[in-house]
């Protein structure tokens, strides 16, 4: 995490990044199945320690799929500019109102499904039961509670600023070590739901194709005060987006994507590429430093002695010339500082 110590690098992310704590509840249709749920001879079940029995589906799946669904979308909108951080996710403070809006439009939405889910769970419960008449007896018996389910199922937003007490903060600075590799893992999922859904096995692509990659480089722009290595990914995304043509993608064209996305979906090379880049920077920028010190040392006037000042004898001219010159001459006669010849060393 570049030259600066850990402690710089907790001031600066922490100064500029707010925590978002999600607590969106959702609920799952499993309950744990037990030996007497089951007809079967026990001596015949494996033991504990290799093996459980699974889970019965209380109620339809389909039936609450929705709070799961509007969770990540909440992730998602917090991933956009964020990473995971301490349970929760770290977002840059100029960015935080705008996501903090668009997580209140989720949340009514959230809400509305809630009341659609219980207006309609008695009458869904009794078609799950009649879907499955040979284990009704027992998914009646697994039946959740709906005054509790009520209670339990929420929409909350937190946010908050991290300030760590000094000598505390042992477990901040290690997320903070690692905030790097949570980002670049993040990119790299990103970058594979792009490979599997939209260019494999491609031979031409759209504008549209660029969309994903703009996104990625909207997140790392926006977590680059983590580690100044993620610059350089970000200078890459944008020269290979840049060089692509206006119109139909394809050829080599797609094939400098494809090799984008095939560096963007493993974190380890995006790391190693970050590396390299600043290494090569530092050794071009040591050879600039010492090509100059070289012209400046060939261009150094040495020191000379000083000009050694030639006297010339004054010829005293009789005072009867003088008088007659004075006499002559009634203009003013202008004085005319001395000058340096420097190649000859005289004065005159």
């Amino acid at each position: 995490m570049s030259n600066q110590s850990i402690d710089q690098v907790m001031d600066r992310v922490l100064s500029n990044i707010v925590l978002f704590k999600l607590d969106v509840k959702t609920i799952t249709a499993n309950k744990k199945m037990l030996k007497t749920d089951i007809q079967v001879d026990e001596t015949k079940l494996p033991p504990e320690d290799i093996a459980s029995l699974g889970n019965f589906k209380v109620f339809n799946n389909k039936d609450i799929k929705i709070f799961k669904t509007i969770l990540g979308k909440s992730e998602d909108r917090l991933l956009k500019v964020g990473t995971r951080f301490m349970g929760g996710y770290a977002v840059p403070k100029d960015l935080a109102q705008e996501a903090y809006d668009d997580l209140m439009k989720l949340k009514p939405l959230y809400y509305n499904e809630k009341a659609d889910f219980f207006s309609k769970f008695d009458e869904n419960l009794e078609r799950h039961y009649k879907n499955n008449p040979k284990w009704e007896s027992v998914l009646r018996t697994k039946q959740l509670d709906k005054f509790r389910l009520e209670n339990h199922l929420q929409y909350g937003v937190g946010v908050v600023e991290v300030n760590p007490v000094p000598g505390l903060d042992d477990g901040i600075k290690e997320e903070i070590k690692g905030l790097k590799a949570q980002i670049y893992h993040e990119v790299a999922v990103k970058a594979k739901v792009v490979w599997e859904n939209s260019l494999m096995g491609q031979a031409i692509k759209n504008q549209k194709i660029k969309s994903p990659f703009k996104a990625i480089c909207k997140k790392l722009d926006a977590l680059k005060m983590v580690d100044s290595q993620i610059c350089h990914v970000i200078d890459h995304i944008n020269q290979t987006l840049n060089d692509l043509p206006l119109g139909p993608i394809q050829g080599s064209d797609l094939q400098s994507l494809v090799a984008l996305t095939s560096l963007l979906m493993d974190k380890d090379k995006l790391k190693d590429y970050g590396q390299i880049i600043s290494d090569q920077n530092s050794s071009i920028e040591a050879q600039i430093e010492v090509q100059e010190t070289e012209t400046f040392e060939e261009t150094i006037i040495e020191p000379v002695d000083p000009v050694e000042i030639i006297k010339i004898p004054v010829v005293s001219l009789k005072e009867e010339v003088i008088e007659e010159i004075e006499d002559d001459i009634e203009e003013e006669i202008e004085i005319i500082p001395a000058k340096v010849v420097e190649d000859q060393g005289i004065f005159f």
